[in-house]
């Protein structure tokens, strides 16, 4: 085990995988990650972590060479489905409403 930051992280990613990783401007500010092993992880598990570990919720964008950090949809894939649902909702009980005339 030893002490990481976030860029030892990312270069390690990048030897073992051969991609770049990097991280948005938007994103920056997240420093000591404390004591990991990131030795035997697999290079997946290890970028979902680093992701999970920013406040404000992020995702791995494909890029030429790589994968960057960026932060997600502030309501995510969910936001469709939600609307789409709402709307479904309000036609039924809009027919409801006729069908009781």
């Amino acid at each position: 085990m030893e002490y990481a930051s976030v860029p030892a992280v990312l270069h390690r990613l990048g030897k073992a995988t051969g991609l770049a990783f990097t991280i948005s401007e938007r994103l920056q500010g997240l420093g000591e990650l404390g004591r990991v092993q990131t030795e035997r992880a697999q290079a997946w598990a290890v970028t979902e972590w680093l992701a999970s570990k920013h406040s404000r919720p992020a995702r791995w964008e494909r890029t030429a060479g790589g994968y960057r950090l960026v932060p997600a949809a502030p309501l995510g894939l969910v936001f469709p489905w939600v609307v789409g649902g709402v709307i479904l909702a309000g036609f039924a009980i809009s027919a409801a409403v006729v069908r009781t005339r």
